[in-house]
């Protein structure tokens, strides 16, 4: 293994080889950034960003990229980063950054995943911490949260409530122009979108050893609340459209995890989720009104339990099965001027019976060599009844295999291939709204899950202790593409498009500033390209897919001050776009020239400052509204929306007792 001390380099461990070999970070390497939380230092190790993971029914493939001893947490809805900053820095021991694969852990396709390895020493802590967004002109946003720890050799406790903070960019003022074909005027008017939003959340989390036996059982809440509005305004007439949302989500879950034998480990997971929510959207336009209104409820049960054998230190398997139970209630109104209007799946109730059987083997033939390959068979039955009914089984064998060889300590090549199958969202069986865009979506109860054949290669090189050079590329091949399609009705829908491809380039960078004078500088940049090929259903030609974003890029520049006991830097990011292919319409939302900055500081031993600022240039978003659904489309109108989005400043204070 690789034992990363201090930020002047690396030193190699001269242990025998094991079924793995992680980067080991011992907490001395953070030691300049001065960190208040296990995130800060989980935030600063090389290479690494955390995962949170997908919001997918089910255990598997939905948990993020992080360990906390060797274990997953408990619930897959609290975000990584929320469990993690609960965790004060001085009882991490070390981090280990397992790449490629590891002894007894499922890596769930992902390239790296961390463990955090946590002192068992007794310790009672608590903090406090108080935060704001002022937005310019408008809004100001405050949260703030209690929390409490202890830990005892047997056990360990803690809980956290607190107001959260539910931000959205991209509001402020701006202009909407609307063009005909023949390039004439037909609108112009001034646009400003106006929000407010928070969340109240709770959670508690208690762990007990006996003898052998670990248990852990966790429980959270959380209430949303967000209110937006968008105001049109023109020469002789004016439109607005008010958005309102309130969710509540509780969670619980227990894990008991116990040594069968020396060599065989079980481990057994339950989880229980309960949603409920209710969402109006409301037009007043000139020539009436329009009002769609959502009321839904959501459920999720989950047992899972899986086995793990080490057979050798080379050689590990590990088998199990996950059982899940989801179910959607929904019901949807829409009028136009108070007049009812007949949707597609307008009321629905949808439920799914899933269960999955697994196997991995790991096998470590040379200290230097690693081999994964595993199965898994999905069967479920989904079921959908209301204003449309059906019910369908779809069975499907998952096969995965991976290859990681470590050509040098600092070098490292890795190879995946693996068929994955897409969850779908339980939300696209039944109506749904975006009033501003004059968009009536209907329900779809044939939707069928994407499938995709993943092939990726990567290399990893580290030079000059945290240095970093890595490129990955990825082909697939994608059967039922999930996005919009025309429906019978004149409506939308989301279904199936067919077949496509999707051909991938990632880069990531880290340079160390030595060199010139700043020791604990480092640059970072990060690009992926995608080229993603499907057919379209309307006019047949190949184009990209809905809210799948082809290329992004970041720049970030960090420095450590230890003297002053200062973290700052700076973030840029030239551009993003994301699409949306309707079959009447098409949409782009272009972000140009966003910059943070942000300087944290430890004030005292117990008291850290962050402040961060959000700096944006130019928010874009241009749409073709055609005549009609024929493969020559042509355009109704064109219409091009430019925003000077707000600029924000956040504030964070935290002490920890």
């Amino acid at each position: 293994m690789i034992v990363i001390t201090a930020a002047s380099g690396l030193s190699a461990s001269a242990s025998e080889p094991t079924s793995y070999s992680p980067l080991i970070y011992e907490a001395s390497f953070f030691a300049d950034a001065t960190p208040a939380t296990a995130l800060d230092m989980v935030r600063r190790v090389p290479g690494f960003r955390i995962e949170e993971g997908e919001d997918l029914r089910g255990f598997s493939g939905a948990v993020g990229n992080v360990l906390v001893n060797g274990a997953r947490p408990a619930s897959k809805i609290e975000p990584l980063s929320t469990l993690l900053a609960r965790i004060p820095a001085r009882r991490v021991i070390r981090l280990e950054l397992i790449r490629g694969g590891g002894a007894g852990i499922d890596m769930q396709g992902q390239t790296a995943v961390l463990n955090v390895v946590l002192s068992t020493d007794a310790e009672t802590s608590e903090a406090v911490q108080a935060e704001i967004y002022a937005f310019e002109q408008s809004p100001f946003l405050w949260g703030g949260q209690y929390e409490r720890r202890e830990n005892r050799i047997d056990q360990e406790w803690s809980f956290q409530i607190g107001r959260g903070i539910f931000s959205t960019d991209g509001t402020g003022p701006g202009q909407l122009v609307r063009l005909a074909p023949d390039g004439s005027e037909l609108l112009r008017e001034q646009v400003d979108n106006k929000f407010d939003a928070h969340t109240w959340a709770s959670s508690a989390a208690w762990e007990r050893r006996f003898g052998d036996n670990r248990i852990e059982l966790t429980g959270s809440g959380t209430l949303t609340d967000y209110r937006d509005q968008l105001l049109y305004a023109g020469a002789a007439d004016s439109r607005q459209f008010d958005f309102f949302m309130e969710l509540v989500d509780l969670d619980a879950a227990l894990v008991w995890q116990r040594p069968l034998t020396t060599s065989l480990d079980l481990e057994v997971r339950l989880l229980q989720n309960y949603g409920e929510g209710e969402l109006q959207s409301d037009g007043r336009l000139t020539s009436g009104t329009q009002s769609f209104i959502t009321s839904r409820k959501t459920g999720e049960s989950i047992a899972r339990a899986s086995l793990t054998r080490q057979v050798s230190p080379r050689l590990n398997f590990e088998t199990g099965g996950e059982f899940a139970f989801n179910w959607l209630d929904a019901e949807q109104q829409f009028s136009v001027d108070g007049a009812a209007v007949a949707l597609p799946q307008a009321t629905t109730q949808v439920d799914e019976l899933r269960g999955e059987l697994f196997g991995t083997a790991q096998w470590q033939p040379q200290s230097n060599l690693r081999f994964e390959a595993g199965l898994r068979l999905e069967q479920s039955v989904i079921s959908q009844t209301g204003d449309g009914s059906a019910r369908r089984s779809f069975f499907y064998p998952k096969p995965n295999l991976a290859l990681t060889w470590d050509a040098a300590p600092d070098q490292q090549f890795r190879i995946r291939i693996e068929r994955e199958i897409g969850q779908l969202s339980f939300l696209d069986f039944a109506a749904s709204s975006n009033l501003a865009n004059d968009q009536v979506l209907g329900g779809n109860i044939d939707l069928r899950p994407v499938q995709r054949w993943i092939a990726e290669a990567g290399y990893e090189y580290r030079f000059a202790g945290d240095g970093i050079i890595g490129l990955t590329l990825r082909h697939d091949e994608i059967e039922d593409v999930v996005d919009l399609v025309p429906l019978e009705s004149g409506l939308t829908a989301t279904g199936n498009l067919g077949s496509g491809t999707l051909d991938r380039i990632a880069v990531d960078l880290r340079f160390p500033l030595r060199r010139l004078g700043l020791l604990r500088g480092r640059l970072i940049a990060n690009g992926r390209y995608d080229w993603l090929n499907v057919r379209d259903p309307v006019t047949g030609e190949r184009r990209g897919v809905s809210f799948q974003v082809p290329r992004t890029a970041t720049l970030r520049f960090e420095n450590e001050v230890p003297k002053h006991r200062l973290n700052w830097g700076i973030e840029y990011m030239p551009y993003s776009r994301s699409p949306t292919f309707d079959p009447d319409q098409t949409r782009y939302y272009r972000i140009r020239d966003q910059f943070s900055l942000f300087a944290e500081r430890r004030m005292t031993e117990s008291i850290n400052l962050r402040i961060e600022a959000k700096i944006w240039d130019d928010l874009e978003i241009p749409r073709t509204v055609f005549a009609e659904r024929t493969p020559e489309r042509p355009a109704l109108f064109t219409e091009q929306q430019s925003f000077d989005p707000r600029n924000r400043v956040q504030v964070r204070l935290r002490r920890t007792f």
